[in-house]
């Protein structure tokens, strides 16, 4: 009987309230969209030098530039119908966009969750509002090292107190603000220069308040990385031990540490499973996945080799559908979600590698 009382108030509100009725709707129908998520390159230009980043000179060839607002909103239109969540990551900045709270209140409206990560620099009062206003549910801000030499050393031209600072400036702006959302969590790329301190980055996030800390393996770009960064072409025993240090650290802090495999498997169908993602560049280019947002060099085992550009199609003159639908687009999405018939650089990625 309580429950149908309840039914049955909830129905006179839909019924009396035109608004309540289209976001009940329109959260119904959004739920059943067949796609988790699209990344939107909101911001290809960034304010940082990082030495894990392919926006170093000679690794990306293409130009990198804010995406404009009409074009944002033209992407938006062709591929929201279709997908659960909207993840603002490309390879710049996102909060350099000016019009960043326009571009996260236009998606919630359309009822896609919205995610972001950051390197936290920029997080003024007034930008920490926009983002807790217009809606957005989830920022990982980039931590890679525990200590200022170590962080500034990999994230060139940002400061390790500053990037604390502005993170407690968006939490206070949510307390303040008696909110919940967004969600922050720290993520960091781990690799053997900065392993010794995943103890203390979980630390960090304890001091924080953040109970999320998911770290990453380093892709590289130069014979130099491969030689001197990736975990996974064997660890010491210090390193190892670093490793179990965190962990510890984290249960005892209750912290969800979230760590990448370390052993190269063969390749295998891919983690980052396009048959269910996709990524759209600042200049409305689709292309099937986060690690083909540009084209770019790598070193793999020893070999240089080149990522060519990937576009299945633009969103600015074609539909989704058709893109979607291409037999090699298909072919591709299908060779990702089995691991087999993978093109090269997919069986050279770390997301088929198991790390």
């Amino acid at each position: 009987m309580v429950e149908l009382t309840r039914k049955l108030k909830r129905a006179a509100q839909l019924i009396s309230d035109s608004e309540e009725r289209r976001v009940y709707f329109g959260q119904r129908q959004a739920i059943r969209r067949p796609l988790e998520s699209a990344w939107i390159e909101v911001s290809a230009v960034c304010n940082l030098d990082c030495i894990t980043c392919p926006r170093q000179e000679g690794i990306t060839t293409e130009p990198l530039k804010l995406m404009p607002i009409e074009t944002y909103y033209q992407v938006a239109d062709a591929i929201f119908p279709y997908i659960r969540n909207l993840n603002l990551i490309g390879l710049g900045e996102s909060l350099m966009h000016p019009q960043i709270d326009e571009i996260i209140a236009y998606a919630k409206s359309k009822f896609v969750g919205v995610n972001m990560t950051s390197n936290g620099t920029i997080m003024t009062d007034k930008i920490a509002q926009k983002l807790i206003s217009s809606g957005l549910d989830s920022i990982a801000f980039s931590i890679d090292g525990g200590k200022k030499e170590t962080f500034e050393a990999i994230r060139v031209n940002a400061r390790f107190d500053k990037v604390q600072r502005n993170i407690r400036r968006l939490m206070e702006a949510k307390a303040a603000a008696g909110v919940q959302r967004p969600w922050i969590a720290l993520g960091l790329v781990l690799m053997k220069t900065n392993v010794d301190e995943l103890a203390e980055v979980v630390r960090l996030c304890h001091e924080l308040g953040i109970k999320t800390l998911n770290a990453e393996n380093v892709f590289t770009w130069t014979e130099e990385m491969e030689q001197t960064l990736p975990l996974y072409n064997g660890m010491t025993a210090a390193e190892e031990a670093a490793i179990e240090e965190a962990n510890k650290v984290a249960r005892e802090l209750d912290i969800n540490l979230e760590l990448p495999g370390f052993v190269l498997k063969d390749p295998g169908p891919c983690s980052y499973r396009p048959q269910d993602h996709f990524v759209v560049t600042w200049e409305g280019d689709l292309r099937p996945c986060c690690n083909l947002f540009h084209p770019y060099q790598y070193v793999f085992q020893g070999e240089k080799k080149f990522a060519h550009e990937a576009t299945m199609g633009n969103l600015l003159q074609e539909g989704f559908k058709s893109i979607w639908n291409k037999p090699d687009y298909a072919a591709f999405r299908k060779a990702n979600e089995t691991g087999i018939g993978l093109p090269e650089v997919c069986q050279d990625c770390l997301f088929s590698r198991g790390v």
